[in-house]
């Protein structure tokens, strides 16, 4: 069989590019969709992600940890935060909700660093933790 003839009953060899240019799609189509109904909420960026997934993926970087339980409740999605302590002096709080909106799979995420007064509560309210947790 000449090579260049794609045999009738193998996989389509364009069905990749094919799946990943419907994910491009429905991600636009969504992304455009939560734009105009959500206009009012805080939004830094959309970002398209998981084009070669089952699901496609859409991600809203919305900036704050309020804008993002902000898109968490209009959206119907229970927000998770979690705290990151880098150095004594650096810590991190992360907040994200994922939900989906059609066939795509929305996460809204936002973070903040902690201002140093907020380090020194946070580091004297888990001192007071440990302790209560060995009494």
């Amino acid at each position: 069989m000449d090579p260049s003839i794609h045999d009738p009953l193998a996989p389509d060899p364009m069905a990749p590019v094919d799946a990943m240019e419907l994910a491009a799609w429905r991600i636009a189509q969504t992304a455009r969709q939560l734009r105009r109904e959500h206009r009012d909420l805080p939004l830094q960026e959309m970002r398209p992600v998981g084009l070669a997934t089952d699901k496609p993926h859409l991600e809203i970087h919305a900036g704050s940890i309020d804008a993002v339980e902000q898109w968490a409740k209009r959206l119907g999605a229970e927000p998770q935060r979690e705290i990151h302590v880098y150095a004594p002096d650096t810590i991190s709080e992360h907040a994200d909700a994922g939900t989906d909106v059609g066939e795509v799979h929305v996460i809204v995420y936002g973070s903040r660093f902690f201002t140093a007064v907020e380090c020194e509560a946070y580091h004297r309210e888990q001192a007071a933790k440990e302790a209560v947790s060995r009494a």
